[in-house]
């Protein structure tokens, strides 16, 4: 009797050493590729990306998607971002900063939040970042980041 009791002890721990770690599983974020980003808006003559650009890290997380990152600029700009859903945008968000901006925009400018819905199903695939020099309406340069 020792002897059953034992081995239905140890199935009842397997069983739910098993479940926890298949709920474990399910409950976790389907992950993508993290990575670097980097994108960039010029005046003509300086292709070194030095008058405005921004840099950071995406996280990509089960439905949405963590930026953090800075943007930095000799003279004012705005850097857009978009998240899409094959193709569709689902949100979009900006981040100003100037050079002789206040405290709050003051280059460089450091930024971090999430993007995406974390109700639609499937999530973002893909998240576009635009810089785009305020004093002189150019947005040259673009960083897609899909996963």
């Amino acid at each position: 009797m020792t002897m059953t009791v034992g081995k239905t002890v140890r199935a009842l721990a397997l069983t739910a050493a098993a479940t926890l770690i298949v709920t474990a599983g399910w409950i976790t974020p389907a992950r993508a590729a993290d990575g670097p980003y980097h994108a960039c808006s010029y005046v003509e003559g300086d292709i070194d990306c030095n008058d405005a650009s921004t840099s950071g890290n995406v996280t990509w997380f089960n439905r949405t998607a963590r930026l953090d990152g800075s943007a930095r600029t000799l003279y004012s700009a705005t850097v857009y971002f978009r998240s899409l859903a094959n193709g569709r945008v689902i949100d979009q968000t900006s981040r100003y900063t100037a050079a002789n901006g206040s405290p709050a925009t003051k280059s460089p400018r450091s930024y971090s939040f999430v993007m995406g819905d974390p109700n639609l199903r499937g999530g973002i695939n893909e998240i576009q970042i635009a810089v785009c020099m305020t004093d002189y309406g150019d947005c040259i340069f673009y960083d897609s980041l899909r996963r």
